[in-house]
């Protein structure tokens, strides 16, 4: 009956994606892949700053640059290359990014 007025059952499951296609604001197009969830958790706990807790973005933008930004292949250098947007594109894909990983977007 539940059906019949639009509400999901509880048995129904949201499909997960497992890529996505994504373009900056500066017109470039990225390819994004999810990890699984130890592989993420891995790529978190191997950023995380001993003295905070918190991932360090150094150690953690080129994990997710190798890992989940699988095309082009990138590096934090080809961000300052002509016809990239240096940080802010940079920022705007690893963020991008992130939010894919955790189902956020």
């Amino acid at each position: 009956q539940l059906k019949n007025m639009g509400v999901k059952s509880m048995t129904e499951k949201k499909t997960v994606e497992k890529h996505k296609d994504f373009e900056s604001k500066f017109g470039n197009k990225y390819k994004f892949q999810r990890v699984g969830a130890a592989h993420w958790l891995d790529i978190m706990d191997d950023a995380e700053d001993e003295n905070t807790g918190r991932p360090k973005r150094s150690k953690l933008y080129p994990v997710i640059l190798e890992h989940i930004v699988v095309s082009p292949t990138m590096t934090l250098e080809d961000f300052d290359k002509e016809g990239y947007g240096g940080t802010g594109e940079l920022e705007e894909v690893v963020s991008a990014a992130t939010r894919f990983q955790q189902g956020k977007q």
